[in-house]
């Protein structure tokens, strides 16, 4: 399927991103589906767990499992703003993982273009 999505792109969009942020772009997306495939399995359940948790801690506590609700909407609250701070920083990551991707694939194709005129010899030298 990702390799799939790589064989579509056509030379427009392959004109607005350049070769290290396709690859990681395909990188990262390859990552979350394999992640995915473990945890839909916890997606289908979860909320099957939480009905049955809340509706036993209410019959066992009464009223005082509103205050266990309030912590619960609070730590959630906290996750989604850590998240958002985690996103940021993973773009700034990814930015720098595009440079790097960038550089590589340059200085492959330099590689490339020495062998193929055969100036391996002439290069080695000048090194």
């Amino acid at each position: 399927m990702i390799y799939q999505k790589q064989i579509r792109l056509s030379a427009a969009t392959n004109k607005k991103f350049n070769q290290g942020k396709v690859i990681n772009l395909i990188e990262t997306d390859a990552s979350k589906l394999g992640e995915f495939c473990w945890r839909l399995a916890d997606s289908i359940r979860i909320p099957f767990v939480l009905i049955y948790s809340f509706t036993f801690l209410f019959m066992i506590l009464g009223l005082s499992f509103f205050s266990g609700i309030f912590v619960f909407l609070v730590a959630s609250y906290v996750n989604f703003k850590l998240g958002l701070s985690l996103k940021s920083i993973n773009n700034d990551r990814m930015k720098g993982k595009d440079q790097r991707m960038n550089h590589t694939n340059e200085a492959l194709g330099n590689i490339k273009t020495i062998k193929f005129y055969s100036q391996q010899t002439s290069f080695e030298n000048e090194i």
